[in-house]
């Protein structure tokens, strides 16, 4: 009886790790949206849409047209702007791990496997596309001069 008490308090313990994970990651993500959209509008790109999918990797990967450089930097530092989303999606799977030693079962086994399959999938995509856009801007620094 005491060994499942003590499992319990481990799976709430993490959960509660996991929750508490989300502030940050939301201070974040709503501090950098808000930077990014500045930026956004400040270049007249208010009603931009940026590529989307296995375009983006595509295009930071390939060598830029010179006219297209500072869309493209706009784009990196957007892309590395949703790292915070990461850190929230990572944050969920980790609760959802805490709930499946909190309380375990063939049910929550099976959501917890979807979760870190489908939620973690999605924030190892970001954090891909954020080291992309990172390489980018290193590989193609802002001109100062301009």
């Amino acid at each position: 009886m005491e060994e499942e008490s003590t499992v319990g308090w481990i799976g709430i313990s993490i959960q509660i790790f996991g929750l508490l994970l989300l502030i940050p990651g939301g201070v974040l993500l709503y501090l950098r949206s808000i930077e990014d959209a500045e930026r956004r509008r400040a270049a007249g790109e208010v009603n931009y849409t940026p590529y989307t999918g296995r375009d983006i990797a595509r295009v930071l990967r390939e060598e830029p047209d010179e006219a297209d450089l500072p869309r493209l930097r706009r784009l990196a530092v957007t892309l590395k702007s949703r790292r915070p989303a990461a850190l929230l999606l990572g944050a969920a799977t980790v609760s959802q791990l805490g709930g499946l030693v909190f309380q375990a079962g063939r049910p929550r086994l099976v959501f917890a496997v979807l979760c870190v399959v489908l939620i973690g999938g999605q924030a190892l995509h970001i954090e891909r596309n954020a080291r992309i856009a990172q390489r980018f801007l290193q590989a193609h620094p802002d001109d100062p001069t301009r």
